[in-house]
């Protein structure tokens, strides 16, 4: 893997701890090796499509350099931001140093970026791994005192041509890395970590991984390391689903499978049911995807399920060698014994999350 990383002795740093270059080769050497290049030489580097772009000064960046920028992020390049929010001040050449400009948004919108908004973090929240694939401790291996909520258009056309409320095809999947959460209440205060798949449209092929907060203490190389890893990860997006939101008793489920990959991908998916009560499996098989510029989608038979209660379905898809794992979304079935009228539970919006992990869910059979 070939890694290229944006630096300048005396460039400043925005939002962020500064780090030193032994700091950021620590971090980067398990991606693979890691290219210090300056302004002069950054559009040159890109060019030559690295596997990751890394720039480490938080929120700033080098303005003469913005279009090489953009120009690889249209390619498919993978971007790894550390601190701050990403694209929001520009900084130029001025005499013998730099100009840091005023805070702005209208660069952070050419990458679909519309506004990033700045959250204070008490000293107590908790950080938490949300996305199950990415249990990572070392992740949580830094103290943010700010992080930036970002606000980002996952789309660039509509539906319905003329109305602008219309939704679209959507391009890219947010996905939040890392949580700060209020101990009392467990109520989600910010996410400082995210990464933003594009499966689609104008940047299709890119994983940008955001680290949008402003830590005590420079990163740690392990904190970066992780970072690294992540952005390099094979870009499938796999999603599991039942056919219904609930099913009555004599009912039998079926399971739903898409795979995204911007790249024609070989997946082998192996999908799994299993009583969540007893652990027993009532149903496994395998299926072979390969999506592209299409997504795949692929059904299984119906599914007979003899037990009542929950039921976990868990799809893991194997490409190059790496597992990409996901559960489905929790699928109520009634009671024989409760009133016909009374509304069963319904499943639950954010429990699927399309990437790489697991994904708890399932549906009941009750």
């Amino acid at each position: 893997m070939k890694i290229v990383v944006f630096w300048e002795d005396d460039f400043p740093f925005i939002d962020v701890v500064p780090m030193t270059k032994d700091d950021l080769r620590r971090g980067l050497q398990a991606g693979g090796q890691a290219a210090f290049v300056s302004a002069a030489k950054l559009p040159a580097a890109l060019e030559a499509t690295p596997d990751l772009l890394v720039t480490p000064y938080g929120s700033a960046f080098p303005k003469p350099c913005w279009q090489a920028f953009t120009a690889f992020l249209r390619r498919g390049g993978n971007w790894l931001n550390l601190g701050g929010a990403p694209a929001a001040r520009p900084v130029r050449r001025k005499d013998a140093g730099w100009q840091v400009e005023v805070a702005q948004t209208s660069y952070g919108k050419e990458i679909m970026i519309r506004h990033t908004y700045r959250i204070s973090l008490p000293p107590d929240a908790k950080l938490t791994l949300p996305v199950a694939d990415v249990q990572d401790d070392r992740l949580l291996g830094m103290r943010p005192g700010d992080a930036w909520s970002l606000q980002v258009l996952l789309t660039d056309n509509r539906m319905i041509a003329g109305e602008c409320g219309s939704g679209g095809t959507r391009n890219a999947v947010l996905r939040p890395l890392v949580q700060a959460v209020e101990p009392a209440s467990g109520h989600v205060l910010a996410a400082p970590v995210v990464a933003i798949e594009q499966m689609h449209g104008p940047f299709i092929g890119g994983r940008w991984v955001l680290a949008c907060c402003h830590a005590q203490e420079p990163f740690p190389a392990e904190f970066i390391a992780a970072l690294c890893e992540y952005a390099l990860r094979p870009h499938v997006l796999l999603e599991v689903r039942p056919g219904f939101a609930c099913y009555y008793p004599a009912e039998k489920a079926t399971v739903i499978i898409r795979a995204s990959c911007p790249h024609d991908t070989r997946l082998s998916v192996n999908v799994t049911v299993t009583e969540a009560e007893t652990g027993s499996e009532i149903y496994a098989r395998n299926f072979a995807l390969m999506p592209g510029a299409a997504d795949a989608f692929v059904s299984t038979p119906p599914i007979a399920a003899e037990e009542s209660g929950l039921h976990i379905i868990r799809a893991i898809a194997e490409v190059a060698g790496l597992l990409d794992q996901q559960r489905a979304r929790a699928v109520p079935r009634r009671s024989p014994g409760r009133r016909a009228t009374r509304r069963p539970a319904a499943a639950d919006d954010d429990v699927i999350l399309p990437g790489h992990g697991d994904v708890t869910g399932g549906f009941v059979i009750a």
